[in-house]
């Protein structure tokens, strides 16, 4: 079958072609650039949003509901981060547009009604890929790191060894040579040296409206107790008693974050891909289902290989990779049958 007639009738030279790939590379650097300084004004909220599971899992497993940094300079140098990136996020359609208006008078009538269809259904790809990583996989792998970790044994109280106690007793002798103040020392026979329970502190899940100066309280369900001087409330996080307390990095969380979002990504882009073969009619959708045992076993390798080294997330992208195998096959014998019809007409 002869292909179709060009939809332009203009002829541009390479002179021509690389002004306008100048011109495009320009337009596409400046709508990212704009769109990261808007979200410069909601970066905080978003790396909030993005520590939100985090926090949950925190909240369940009864641990300090914080995040760290370990560099003067990690606040803000993660927030330009994250506001590039999602700038870049949000100027994703304006990107694709212009590579399209730039490749689009290389492309037949029929090559643009694929590639038409294509970007749409690759941007619904991406948002259920998202949100697939933001609401089941992220919690799922969180929960079981941080479980993982507090299954450890407990540092239970347990006598010193004779060795510990000995190099402890040789450098107290300085120490020993002064005698003690006997003032200082209470009686044996003393009745008054007996422990006494003190006033509680009370557990509460809401902080008082007007603390009082010194005024102290568990709060629930961060774990911290929280003293309230000089106008402000501190807060010291509890520790459990695993021998293991994960303090948890936020340069390494969002590299966790960024590492599962890549690899569910690329997962979800399977579809799409298939969808490709099929209408150049590189892979007959026969040859997947023949096969299908062994492309099973690639989706689970896959699945090991784009997330981190843990059972839980390897299943939980493997099994969606393994749908969307299935869909991609679909869509092949869909888009061959079209095809077929199409030539025949």
């Amino acid at each position: 079958m002869a292909r179709d007639i060009h939809p332009n009738n203009v002829q541009m030279s390479l002179g021509e072609h690389l002004e306008e790939l100048r011109r495009r590379l320009v337009l596409i650097l400046l709508g990212v650039v704009t769109a990261a300084c808007v979200m410069l004004v909601f970066s905080r909220w978003l790396i909030y949003m993005i520590c939100l599971p985090l926090f949950d899992t925190q909240q369940v497993l009864n641990l300090q509901g914080k995040i760290n940094t370990l560099n003067p300079a990690t606040g803000f140098m993660i927030y330009l981060k994250v506001s590039l990136i999602a700038g870049l996020v949000i100027a994703l359609p304006w990107v694709l547009y212009q590579i399209w208006m730039f490749v689009v008078y290389g492309l037949y009538q029929s090559e643009r009604r694929v590639v038409l269809t294509l970007i749409p259904f690759s941007a619904v790809m991406t948002i259920l890929a998202v949100l697939f990583m933001y609401f089941v996989m992220l919690p799922v792998c969180l929960w079981f790191f941080l479980s993982f970790t507090l299954g450890y044994p407990n540092l239970g109280s347990h006598e010193p060894g004779w060795l510990s106690r000995f190099l402890a007793q040789e450098t107290a002798i300085v120490d020993a040579e002064r005698p003690p103040d006997e003032d200082t020392l209470p009686a044996q026979d003393d009745p008054s040296t007996e422990l006494e329970v003190g006033p509680s502190i009370p557990v509460l899940r809401w902080d008082p409206q007007q603390p009082l100066r010194g005024q102290m309280w568990l709060k629930l369900p961060e774990n911290e107790l929280r003293l309230h001087l000089n106008g402000q409330n501190h807060a010291v996080g509890l520790s459990t008693r695993s021998m293991m307390n994960p303090v948890i990095e936020i340069g390494q969380y969002l590299g966790l974050v960024t590492t599962l979002l890549i690899g569910v990504l690329v997962a979800f882009q399977t579809p799409v891909v298939m969808l490709v073969l099929g209408w150049t009619g590189l892979v007959d959708p026969a040859w997947f289902s023949r096969y299908r045992r062994h492309c099973i076993f690639l989706c689970f390798v896959l699945g090991a290989f784009l997330t981190p080294a843990d059972l839980p997330s390897m299943f939980m992208l493997a099994l969606p990779l393994w749908g969307l195998f299935e869909f991609g096959i679909v869509l092949m014998r869909v888009v061959r049958r079209k095809r077929a019809e199409s030539q025949t007409a």
